[in-house]
């Protein structure tokens, strides 16, 4: 299993028609790629987690828009496509007493395999985790 992290913003936004094409239409504009997403609530707001392409191209693009971001590190960890992959991966984290805050699916760009996408509140903890279970 590989296990990397990467850089992923949470937007905190309002539960509303439209929130999640905002930042989304100021990336595509400026030709920044978004890899995967989720929504939901993340200490009580909501919330959407995003991954882009280029984090150093976002960061001052989501800045600049004036949104309530929060950059963060996420585990990204290409999992077998096979029953009970994913239940290995939680069932690790689990054991070692690492709550996942939000989890989905990304697309690795530079082979275009997915990704599951982990946000944790001890990204290097959850890495050495996972890396020791290979």
């Amino acid at each position: 299993m590989k296990v990397n992290t990467h850089p992923c913003f949470r937007i905190y936004t309002e539960n509303e028609p439209g929130s999640l094409a905002e930042p989304s239409e100021y990336l595509a504009k400026e030709g920044i790629n978004v890899l995967g997403y989720t929504t939901g609530f993340h200490q009580g707001r909501p919330c959407v987690w995003l991954v882009p392409e280029d984090p150093e191209a976002a960061a001052p693009v989501l800045e600049h828009a004036g949104l309530d971001i929060q950059m963060t590190d996420v585990i990204t960890s290409q999992v077998p496509n096979r029953p009970g992959s994913l239940a290995n991966v939680t069932s690790l984290l689990g054991q070692a007493g690492i709550n996942i805050d939000a989890s989905f699916v990304a697309l690795d760009p530079s082979e275009g395999d997915p990704w599951v996408v982990l946000d944790v509140a001890e990204t290097d903890r959850a890495q050495q985790v996972l890396q020791g279970a290979n």
